[in-house]
């Protein structure tokens, strides 16, 4: 924004505040006699108005004047202006400029914002000026503290310690939470939210039956319990950390191996692996000591193993591959991972202080490029995880092996026995011929011969024999088709149909040796030449051994070939080590900043290091698990930091993970913008509760299923629903499904659910999808059975399904979805065939299943409405649905009637809103 510019008089303050008052007229009596905080009341609203041009950022300040800070406001300038004096407001230049007429007048006309602030903002500032302009630090740059218990009149409400805090503001306001929600409407709410999916009608019934104390409690424990729990669960923090199984940007490349930080994700979440562990792996797991106390995520697998998946976090960013500076497109690449970290994390834009210090929060460039030289150290590289069963499968492979080198060998020496001279020849090296020689192409040290064309192809080779003899000739070489030629030693043909074999391909690994007959050659000088017409195999190799006494040479030789054949076979069959997308570091080096973010530009040298502004201590630096030795990445101390609540930013890790969790069960954080927890970010409707419930985070060893326990368990989670989330949290918001959770109920609903946890996606074209490509995506997604979690996520091909219900850009941390409510919404329910298919799938279910098959007309639509809604019909939708049946059949014919009604009243039923919210 526009700030102050000191041209003969401070000309535009920008953005700051309508004209309202003149400054003779700032009185006590205008501002009234209620208390102003500067976190919350003054921060957020210079922020908004302010801060762009009068905060941090040197290079856009406008007349030197600085709103961010107490020392820079106060202090005077050489004008002998001060933008803030505590306690005069007739004094502070800000209040001057902000009730000043005309030119002077702030924010200015062009500044963009509109008719600039309210008159209560105007008070808002005069007031916290004339209290003496308390400049307290923004709440989330604080540690967390414990509150103090909090007294509430109505007790009997409380379950929890989180109901005290809901409860004490609402009696502040004179308001009462609402009762509890009907039994069928916790047991919808309670399975949608931990594990995804509806509860069928038996399990209904036996929570409906359930009237122990503990019932509800019960209930909680074994959702948690469920693997769908991690899949849901698993699936919220995909949307954090912009999981995508390609590199979007550009080219779309397909990242084949994301899958497996997906089901570290889920079974991370299904372990309830503490969230600090969690944290410090995705950052640094393949740096964390290999041997842990913390139980392995599957029990016996390698524990480092799922600390290297982890690191995924870091390297599935989107990246540009076509940017042709590779400077730029590391910087690009760092600049994503940074970017993510703060907000993932943090709940902080760290990436805005990439080409100047944050325009709004304590963050300078300098904080930036101490981070960005952190991962400027790191290398993003696919990386072997050596299993139990990858271990086993060697040792396997090896033993076959040896067994198998011991026989060549023993055949080698046998040979070597019984013949003479042995003379090997690479067939690229000729003295004479027209065929080409190809050296580059095959692999390290591999040349062959073959023709460049249809021609009369031959090679001629001059061998020095130091006396006459036989010797038996081999040739070696790939051929997919069978290309005979001749062989010929000094201008006489001794073999008319030689290299007439195939071998099943044409590349080196096809190579196989061939006998071709027992020659005389004489003492001296011979030529041996090959020729073939009109095309010629891929020859390798020449050997010629001197057969000395027959014997039975030949058949060692072919036993020979026979071994390496074995042997080559055998080497395919070598176990490949899982690979995972990882880390890991690379040349350890500070690096520079950035002048406006430009690689072309650089200043001073920034030390690897942390950002000020979230840390417990700022002395960190002097402790030496958070030194960043000479040749380390730093990326194992930055995990250290990050979850440290004494020392580092943990207490700040704690509330942003707490505030997530509040969101996903009700619709809406304590803190509404979940990714910004920074001065544009919005404030915490319950900030000492948002404290309490990160310090039981960390008091409870970071558990997080710990947390869901306390929430879910509290009245305020038990209150009935309203029509919209509200700021006091007085009801539960009436809420749409997420895209995945429709998708899997209707699975679900026509018993075509496969919930299993691990496995690669569904295959997707992703680069360069042709408009088939594309088609055949689709229905590759629409004919998959597995939960809507395991569907690749292709970052500009997204499932149609889920984008129309609002699933996140994968390119950026997303910690709160879209809730649109738009008409193809309705039409992809109403048309798509995965519906329908569902919806009768459905309805054969009922009429199929034995125990339906007795059941009336009635017994069943009480049985769809159950199954889809959780709740019998009322007598009135009984007899509309009866109705309806009985009107579809008498205008439908053919074998299956009963299906097709069936169908359609299933399909209307999905179409209702009731089944696509929880109330």
């Amino acid at each position: 924004m526009p700030y102050l510019c000191n041209s003969g008089a401070f000309s535009s303050m920008g953005r700051c505040l309508l004209v309202l008052l003149a400054v003779c007229s700032l009185s006590a009596h205008v501002v009234g006699d209620e208390r102003v905080s500067y976190a919350q009341d003054v921060a957020p609203l210079l922020a908004r108005h302010c801060l762009e041009c009068h905060g941090p950022d040197a290079a856009q300040r406008e007349a030197q004047l600085r709103l961010d800070s107490r020392d820079a406001a106060t202090t005077e300038l050489p004008s002998g202006k001060i933008a803030v004096v505590p306690g005069n407001p007739s004094r502070s230049e800000l209040v001057r400029r902000i009730t000043a007429t005309g030119d002077e007048r702030m924010p200015p006309p062009d500044s963009g914002d509109g008719e600039g602030l309210t008159a209560a903002e105007v008070k808002t500032l005069l007031t916290w000026v004339r209290e003496g302009a308390v400049w307290e630090s923004h709440w989330s740059f604080t540690p967390p503290q414990r509150p103090q218990p909090v007294d509430v009149k109505q007790t009997s409400w409380v379950r929890s310690p989180i109901d005290r805090f809901i409860l004490s503001e609402l009696e502040r306001t004179g308001r009462m939470p609402l009762v509890e929600a009907d039994r069928r409407i916790l047991i919808r709410r309670l399975y949608f939210d931990l594990i995804g999916l509806p509860p069928t009608p038996m399990q209904v019934a036996e929570f409906l039956d359930d009237r122990r104390p503990d019932a509800w409690e019960r209930l909680v424990d074994r959702l948690l319990a469920s693997p769908f729990y991690g899949q849901r669960w698993g699936r919220h923090w995909l949307d954090v950390a912009r999981y995508g199984d390609s590199n979007g940007g550009d080219e779309n490349h397909a990242y084949p191996l994301a899958w497996r930080y997906r089901d570290y994700v889920i079974a991370a979440f299904n372990e309830d692996l503490p969230f600090d562990q969690f944290v410090q792996e995705q950052i640094a797991g393949d740096l964390l000591n290999q041997l842990s106390a913390t139980t392995s995520l599957t029990g016996n697998r390698d524990r480092h193993n799922q600390r290297v998946t982890a690191t995924g976090f870091l390297a599935l960013g989107t990246k540009i591959l076509a940017e042709q500076d590779k400077v730029k497109m590391r910087a690009d690449a760092v600049d994503e991972q940074v970017d993510t970290l703060g907000k993932a994390f943090l709940a902080l834009t760290l990436g805005c202080a990439r080409c100047h210090d944050h325009k709004f929060d304590p963050i300078p460039s300098t904080d930036y490029y101490a981070l960005a030289g952190i991962f400027h150290s790191t290398d993003t590289s696919d990386q072997a995880l050596k299993t139990d069963q990858w271990k086993r499968q060697q040792a396997d492979y090896d033993r076959r092996l040896n067994e198998l080198n011991a026989r060549k060998s023993e055949l080698e020496r046998q040979i070597e026995a019984v013949a003479g001279d042995i003379i090997d020849r690479q067939a690229e090296k000729f003295d004479r011929g027209n065929v080409s020689a190809i050296t580059d192409g095959y692999g390290e040290g591999i040349g062959i011969i073959s023709d460049p064309g249809s021609q009369e192809n031959f090679a001629e080779y001059d061998i020095e024999i130091s006396e006459s003899g036989s010797f038996l000739l081999q040739l070696r070489y790939a051929a997919k088709n069978a290309r005979p030629g001749k062989l010929l030693i000094n201008d006489k043909v001794v073999r008319e149909k030689a290299i007439s074999q195939v071998t099943g391909g044409w590349m080196p690994q096809h190579q196989r040796w061939f006998s071709e007959g027992v020659h005389t050659f004489r003492g001296g000088k011979n030529v041996l030449r090959i020729q073939s017409s009109p095309l010629m195999s891929h020859i390798d190799r020449i050997r010629l051994i001197r057969f000395e006494d027959g014997g039975d040479l030949s058949q060692t030789l072919e036993r020979l070939g026979k071994t390496e054949l074995e042997i080559e076979a055998h080497k395919k069959s070598a176990p490949q080590p899982v690979k995972v997308m990882a880390v890991i570091d690379g040349q350890a080096h500070d690096v520079k900043l950035h002048l406006r973010g430009s690689h072309l530009a650089l200043g001073d040298t920034v030390s690897r290091g942390f950002p000020g502004a979230v840390s417990a201590r700022r002395s960190y630096a002097a402790d030496s698990d958070y030194v960043i030795g000479e040749g380390e990445s730093g990326r194992l101390q930055l995990a250290r930091w990050m979850t440290n609540g004494d020392v580092g930013a943990g207490g700040q890790v704690a509330r942003v993970i707490a505030n997530r969790l509040w969101h996903f069960h009700f619709g809406r954080g304590l803190v509404t913008t979940p990714d910004n927890f920074g001065l544009q970010g919005e404030r915490p409707t319950h900030p000492k509760l948002l404290d309490w419930l990160a310090l039981e985070l960390i008091d409870n060893g970071w558990s997080l299923k710990s947390l869901h326990r306390q929430i879910v368990s509290s009245a305020t989670y038990r209150q009935r629903g309203v029509r919209n989330a509200s700021r006091d949290f007085r009801g539960v918001p009436r809420r749409r499904l997420e895209a995945e959770a429709i998708r899997d109920s209707l699975l679900f609903h026509g018993g075509r659910l496969d919930c299993g946890l691990v496995g690669e996606p569904v295959k997707a074209k992703s680069q360069n999808p042709s408009p088939e490509d594309l088609r055949k995506n689709e229905e590759a997604y629409s004919n998959s059975p597995r939960r809507s979690v395991y569907l690749p996520v292709v970052r500009s091909n997204v499932y149609r399904f889920l984008t129309l219900f609002d699933f996140p850009n994968a390119a950026t941390p997303v910690g709160k979805r879209d809730r649109t409510t738009v008409p193809t919404q309705a039409l992809l329910l109403l048309n798509d065939p995965f519906v329908m298919r569902q919806a009768e799938s459905l309805a054969r279910n009922i009429l199929d299943e034995p125990q339906n098959k007795t059941r009336s007309e009635k017994q069943r639509i009480v049985e769809v409405y159950e199954r889809l809604f959780s709740r019998p019909p009322s007598e009135s939708e009984q007899d509309v649905a009866l109705e309806f049946l009985r009107e579809f059949q008498a205008t439908v014919v053919g074998e299956e009637t009963a299906v097709a009604a069936w169908a359609s009243l299933c399909h209307t039923l999905i179409l209702s809103g009731e089944f696509i919210y929880v109330e």
